[in-house]
């Protein structure tokens, strides 16, 4: 049913949506969507049960935690990484399409 170059093509057609699917999420991520706006606290602070209170401080406490884990946005955001995972990976895409040609040409012989 299959050639013997057929499982190299499959490869390569994988990898190249992967590299495809990496390159849509790395170009989406540099352009977030815009946040939606946090409501207003005016009015709330008077009545707030002790509950209610706690909550915010934590929500808030959250929130600084999560703007000061930034390690990971550094990595994705350097041009370097970016770069070299796409040449990494149009590589071996490149690589399973190259094998497939010889597998080919060789059946043809």
């Amino acid at each position: 049913m299959f050639q013997d170059s057929t499982p190299p093509l499959f490869r390569g057609i994988g990898t190249t949506v992967i590299l495809v699917a990496t390159v849509i999420s790395f170009a989406m991520a540099r352009h977030p969507a815009s946040p939606l706006p946090v409501p207003g606290r005016s009015g709330m602070t008077s009545g707030v049960t002790p509950r209610v209170a706690e909550l915010e401080r934590e929500v808030d406490a959250l929130r600084r935690e999560v703007a000061d884990d930034h390690f990971v946005e550094e990595v994705f955001g350097n041009p370097w990484f970016e770069i070299l995972g796409f040449i990494g990976t149009g590589f071996i895409g490149a690589s399973f399409y190259i094998e497939w040609g010889l597998r080919r040409r060789k059946a043809r012989v």
